[in-house]
């Protein structure tokens, strides 16, 4: 998967890249598809800003995480994309479950 990393009023840091890199891989187990990623990590006064845009499976995920510590920023935005990918799988497994109850014959 392509992931661009941003940096907005901040100074360009491989350690932080690194760890978003180690982070998004762990997503990418649960998507079928993944084409790329964006993340733009910013700073206004003391608070950090991180947002992530990803795209796979046919849908576009986004999620934000804020807070004074950089790495816990990111953690958060983590959290919530892997919740949001792993929220619409398990939607879909459901789905499919009861779409093969429906069309399941009953034995006689």
């Amino acid at each position: 998967m392509k992931l661009s990393v941003t940096f907005r009023h901040l100074e360009t840091d491989r350690a932080v890249k690194q760890y978003i890199q180690e982070k998004v891989k762990k997503l990418e187990r649960y998507m079928m598809n993944p084409k790329e990623g964006h993340v733009v990590l910013s700073v206004e006064k003391f608070l950090h800003s991180a947002e992530m845009t990803m795209v796979g499976d046919g849908m576009t995920y986004i999620s934000e995480g804020k807070d004074r510590d950089l790495y816990t920023a990111i953690d958060q935005m983590v959290e919530k994309m892997d919740r949001q990918i792993r929220e619409k799988r398990e939607k879909g497994k459901r789905k499919n479950l009861s779409q093969r109850r429906k069309k399941a014959k009953p034995v006689e």
